[in-house]
């Protein structure tokens, strides 16, 4: 057979096993032998990535700055880098209180440059970095009053420290210009809790004092009324950080520690020596409290979360529902949150809801969240009781995730094939989309607006902050393309911001095609048609398939009237039951009859879902009926159309399964020697009485490294005699 294949020009159509869309794509066959894609959902791609390096090369400084030197609390902190990370590969930021020694461990905030960030630019600070040390995540620390330091450090142990810039981050209320200023580490307190307060004065004698929210403190100079709950002086204290509990004292004559500060809303002033207000911070004590990173998310964002609990027990936990699910109310038993997890392990932590939360049915978060407005609760107990906080978010129906720069290179510019490379730059706001989204590319007018009448090309995931992809084989760039546009595509949801890059100078578009079509059919696959969709999540999930099928045929019927026919290779029925089978001709019948228009003939290949559950007679019955020429029990067959030859593969070693010679029920195929001799056969006829004209050669069950799911660990590589069939 290899010198057949030699000879002979075979196209080999092979699909993943359980893609529950339908990937639709119109075969054109020109005089040339050329086999061209026009309107592809789904082609293969192959994929690579490249380092996050810059593209260009730089002469580095290797120093760091900040755009002010003195900032108010919720002010950005742009930070300037420029660093040669070619010499310095483990180069990172870090951010520190300026009294505190620098080490790999003891940083408030942190980021580095091996996950796409550009080793030169200016960043918002907390857009980029990671908070918690234990757990590398992504919220914002609070800042509140006293002076920092962001270092930039050429090593992972902070041994190499390359340049460091300081500033002053102070409270709204605070009189830094005077000299006397207060603040906290936060603006809100777990109960139990202690604050950390840092204050200073240019005066002699000063304290900080305690008090209710709107209390006015009884001082000889403003003549205040209101004695303070607790206090402590500051002179040996000026300018650090105290704890409140190990400090405090009780103003009652009592001389001792304050202890734990109930909940409640308190203002912490600042006395002078003098006998003044020198200074005003607040803060408040919840039971307990939650934290996000915004309040309104596009589709697709992470949801980072940071909540606390004074409960002591490890029953307090944090629940997520949609605002529709309580109708006004609050969660209760009966109404199931979409996700939930427990604060023994993650309290006082910053993590992304999406990855670390659970639910009911033991999975993550059933990703992602849908547009709609959410709420968060924390409970104090392992039930619904005790409610200690809450928190809304709104998720919109946008994706806002964009590419910074799209660059395109065509191997050809004059034959009208689009075969070339790829390469998309996330923009900085969007890594979350690394390993999460994919590539959609559209071809588009001078403008960048996508050419009507046109899909996107085929989609690939985007797997780093710069991704490169081979476009598609004969893909051919269609007459009025200027341009090339790409989107973030999340979920099937494409971002509302393109990228765009020109065509290369001189690119020609493909035009002429129509005058030498010699055949168009479509290759479609994995219908998973169900002839019941009202019960269980199977169903639920595949009365999409049968809705997409019809979809597909009303274009069909709309795009392609000289279509030779719709090859659908395998599992065309979802648990090869006769009655799924009856369907699909319920729905084809339906189109035909709305449309008043005649469908092409349809041609199938065997799937394992068409063997569930075990018997194949089922689609050798509907093949049959088809017009397929096969024969009892055995599930191949070769057909023509249109002056060409089509062969129709599928596994039938009862050998290797194990199995009656009626019964295959496994996802992988093993053709048998008999099928093998076939298909030898059938190539031989075709090269001797057909022109050598090409073959279409479909079988289900993907070749190693021809398709997304073949490649070397995604395992959906399916034919178990693959050195026997390439023989």
């Amino acid at each position: 057979m290899k010198n057949l294949f030699r000879r002979t020009l075979a196209v080999v159509f092979s699909v993943m096993m359980v893609v529950s869309s339908i990937p639709l794509t119109t075969i054109a066959v020109s005089s040339d032998g050329l086999t061209s894609v026009f309107a592809n959902e789904t082609a293969t791609v192959n994929e690579t990535t490249v380092s996050s390096k810059a593209l260009s090369e730089y002469s580095a400084t290797n120093t760091i700055a900040v755009n002010k030197s003195d900032y108010v609390v919720g002010e950005s902190i742009q930070v300037t880098t420029d660093v040669d990370t070619s010499k310095y590969p483990d180069a990172w930021v870090g951010l520190f209180r300026n009294d505190v020694a620098v080490s790999a461990d003891k940083y408030i905030y942190w980021y580095g440059f091996k996950n796409g960030l550009k080793p030169y630019g200016t960043y918002d600070l907390f857009a980029v970095g990671n908070y918690n040390p234990s757990n590398n995540s992504y919220a914002q620390p609070e800042l509140y009053g006293g002076t920092f330091k962001v270092v930039l450090f050429g090593t992972n142990d902070a041994s190499k420290v390359l340049y460091t810039a300081t500033f002053t981050m102070a409270d709204q209320n605070s009189n830094v210009n005077g000299q006397n200023s207060i603040s906290t580490t936060k603006k809100e307190y777990v109960y139990g809790e202690a604050l950390t307060v840092t204050a200073s004065s240019n005066t002699s004698g000063a304290w900080v004092g305690l008090y209710r929210k709107g209390a006015v403190p009884k001082t000889y100079v403003d003549g205040g009324t209101e004695v303070s709950l607790a206090y402590y002086y500051i002179d040996n204290y000026n300018g650090a950080a105290v704890v409140s509990n190990n400090l405090f004292i009780k103003n009652d004559g009592s001389n001792t520690l304050y202890g734990s500060i109930p909940v409640g809303e308190y203002d912490l002033y600042l006395i002078t020596g003098d006998d003044k207000v020198g200074a005003k911070t607040s803060v408040k004590i919840s039971y307990a409290t939650i934290n996000i990173n915004k309040d309104v998310y596009s589709y697709g964002d992470n949801v980072i979360i940071n909540a606390q609990s004074c409960t002591a027990s490890n029953s307090a936990w944090v629940g997520l529902y949609k605002t529709t699910q309580l109708n006004g109310g609050n969660p209760n038993k009966d109404i199931i949150s979409l996700s939930w997890y427990g604060l023994s392990a993650y309290g006082g932590k910053s993590l992304t809801f999406q990855d670390l939360a659970t639910n009911d049915y033991g999975r993550g978060l059933q990703y992602p969240l849908d547009a709609g407005e959410y709420i968060i609760y924390v409970f104090g107990d392992s039930g619904y009781g005790q409610i200690q906080a809450t928190k809304t978010f709104t998720v919109t129906s946008n994706v806002s995730a964009h590419f910074e720069s799209v660059e395109y290179q065509v191997d050809n510019l004059t034959d009208g094939f689009a075969n070339g490379k790829v390469q998309v730059q996330l923009a900085d706001d969007s890594f979350h989309m690394i390993g999460r989204a994919d590539v959609s590319l559209y071809w588009a007018d001078e403008n960048g607006n996508p050419l009507e009448d046109y899909t996107s090309l085929a989609k690939f995931p985007i797997t780093d902050y710069i991704t490169v992809s081979e476009l598609y084989s004969h893909t051919l760039i269609p007459e009025g393309a200027k341009t090339l546009a790409a989107y973030v595509s999340f979920y099937g949801t494409e971002g509302t911001e393109a990228s765009v890059v020109s065509l290369p100078e001189g690119c020609a578009t493909f035009a002429g095609l129509d005058s030498n079509i010699r055949s168009e059919f479509q290759m479609v696959s994995d219908l998973h048609i169900t002839d019941d969709v009202t019960t269980g999540m199977d169903g639920e999930h595949h009365i999409h398939d049968n809705e997409h099928f019809q979809m597909m045929l009303e274009d069909i019927a709309a795009n392609s009237t000289d279509s030779q026919g719709i090859f659908v290779n395998g599992d065309i029925a979802n648990n090869g039951l006769s009655s799924e089978y009856t369907a699909v001709e319920s729905i084809y019948n339906a189109v035909e009859a709305q449309t008043g228009k005649t469908l092409p003939e349809m041609y199938i290949s065997l799937g394992n879902h068409d063997s569930y559950p075990g018997n194949i007679n089922e689609f050798i019955a509907y093949a049959k009926s088809l017009g397929a020429d096969m024969e009892t029990n055995k599930p191949y067959y070769a057909q023509d159309v249109n002056g060409y030859k089509y062969i129709f593969l599928g596994g039938d070693n009862t050998a290797y399964y194990g199995l009656t010679s009626a019964t295959i029920n496994s996802n992988d195929a093993e053709l048998s020697a008999a099928q093998l001799q076939w298909l030898d056969a059938q190539l031989l006829d075709n090269e001797q009485n057909n022109g050598g004209k090409p073959v279409f050669v479909m079988l289900h069950q993907a070749i190693a490294n021809t398709v997304a799911g073949s490649y070397e660990g995604q395992d959906w590589d399916g034919v178990v005699n693959i050195d026997a069939l390439k023989a």
